[in-house]
């Protein structure tokens, strides 16, 4: 939320007051779970590549809870009720378990005093251990094929892969996120160059690893061939960047290059105070120290090609490997050749340090 200074005690006042006070109503209930559902429809159950992401994750997931929308299935929706929604507002709304996070224009003392005026009063209460979200690693491989009425033919592939609140080394997430830029970090990274601009078996390309996340995260790729290849081709050719990554020597200057690359981009993704906000909420709620917002540049710059290797040998395995084809309704008796014109790059995904909502 967005106030002049001059309002900070108003937000508190209705935080606090949210926080404790709220009067959950039939009245209220039953049109804005209407509102919830046509969201789901507009987002999901009517955009086919959404819905068949929803499902491939999923099976990315075999036992995390991550493997299930935030926003639930459609016969869920449909079937929760009003008592169901009050439980869980007073399990969980409750000081103890909440980040308070306040960015501007303010003086730290003052606002903790307003913080104790306003939510001092508010007493904690016992809450239950959060699930577990980790994922189990090297489970095996997994493969689906969905055919649905999408513009273009993609293959998404993933391996399962710790965040930064999993990893036992925190270098290993640090060296997946450079990973990510070697590979799609701009028109000279592995994938744009190779398979795009030099071979062309794809006509885009996409990488996603989620860094800040709770629990396992993903080091995804998503892939359009090039007209007249399949996505077999497209996964092969794929898969075949990634054991180089393993094995060709990455420069130094190429190394720089993506380091260069990530700081410019936290930078420019903090650049207003809403988006330090959501940084330092993401980090706090990961159970990770806000300060790392700070600290990551350092971080990245101290890993070495050999680091990003090994770390790349270690988890970007085929028995940690789930992939995805989603074809058109036409192809489902014909995967020979891919039938499309489109040329545009996906939007590359940004990390949660960056201000994704969750």
């Amino acid at each position: 939320q967005l106030y002049p200074a001059s309002r900070l005690g108003l937000a508190l006042e209705m935080e606090a007051d949210r926080m404790q006070n709220l009067q959950l109503k039939e009245s209220d209930f039953i049109p804005e779970m209407q509102v919830v559902m046509e969201e789901r429809r507009m987002r999901t159950d009517d955009n086919p590549q959404a819905l068949a992401f929803e499902r491939f994750k999923s099976m990315a997931y075999p036992t995390s809870p991550l493997r299930y929308p935030v926003i639930g299935y459609m016969k869920n929706l449909k079937k929760l009720k009003l008592d169901a929604l009050k439980r869980w507002y007073q399990t969980w709304y409750t000081p103890n378990n909440a980040v308070l996070v306040i960015v501007g224009d303010v003086q730290p003392n003052e606002v903790m005093a307003q913080v104790k005026q306003y939510f001092g009063s508010i007493p904690k209460r016992p809450v239950p251990e959060r699930p577990d979200v980790d994922e189990f690693l090297h489970t095996g491989e997994r493969n689906m094929t969905i055919h649905a009425a999408v513009q273009v033919p993609t293959v998404f592939v993933a391996w399962n892969v710790p965040s930064l609140s999993t990893a036992t080394n925190p270098d290993d997430a640090y060296a997946l996120t450079l990973a990510t830029e070697v590979l799609d970090g701009g028109i000279s990274a592995h994938l744009e160059k190779r398979l795009i601009r030099e071979q062309r078996l794809l006509a885009a390309v996409s990488t996603n690893y989620d860094l800040f996340g709770r629990g396992g995260s993903l080091f995804s790729i998503s892939a359009v061939p090039e007209q007249g290849h399949t996505l077999e081709e497209a996964r092969t050719a794929v898969l075949k960047e990634i054991e180089k990554l393993k094995t060709e020597t990455i420069t130094n200057e190429e190394l720089a290059r993506v380091k260069i690359s990530q700081r410019a981009e936290m930078t420019f993704n903090q650049d207003s105070i809403s988006g330090q906000a959501q940084v330092i909420g993401a980090l706090e709620v990961s159970n990770l120290s806000y300060k790392l917002a700070d600290e990551l540049p350092e971080k990245l710059n101290a890993l070495s090609v050999q680091t990003v290797q090994d770390t790349a040998k270690r988890y970007l395995t085929m028995d940690s490997l789930s992939t995805l084809y989603l074809l058109l309704l036409e192809q489902a008796t014909d995967n020979t050749k891919t039938d499309h014109d489109s040329k545009a790059k996906p939007k590359k995904k940004s990390n949660p340090q960056v201000g994704a909502k969750q």
